[in-house]
């Protein structure tokens, strides 16, 4: 839903905002509570050893800075980056990464993951 043309004090951007922190939270209190059930790093089943959860736990972690920095006025969605804020506006490259966050749902899908791995497949044939 992020486009150039949304106003900055508009309320179609306070409504993405807050979207982006409810989603934020839910997607962070997962993330914890699979970590906490499965553990991080050490064991055979553990959060980390899951290329999904991987995927999702970088780009939780990338969203909840991108949430802090956005909420502190560090970086804004429609604001050009300046010499002070270089490193900070390399969160709007992450951002994203957000729209990654459908994915998850092929994981707990395995009729989409044979979709997927299909759909992937198929490009190397088509290329």
């Amino acid at each position: 839903m992020e486009r150039p043309s949304i106003s900055p004090s508009g309320f179609e951007r306070q409504f993405l905002n807050l979207s982006s922190y409810i989603f934020t939270a839910i997607f962070t209190v997962e993330m914890i509570i699979k970590v906490i059930a499965s553990g991080l790093l050490f064991g055979s089943n553990t959060y980390l050893h899951t290329g999904w959860n991987a995927m999702d736990g970088f780009i939780v972690i990338i969203s909840v800075v991108d949430v802090v920095a956005m909420h502190r006025g560090m970086v804004t969605p429609s604001a050009e980056p300046d010499a002070a804020s270089h490193i900070l506006s390399m969160l709007r490259v992450f951002r994203l990464l957000r729209a990654l966050r459908p994915l998850t749902v092929i994981h707990r899908a395995p009729g989409l993951q044979l979709v997927v791995r299909t759909l992937i497949l198929s490009l190397r044939s088509i290329g």
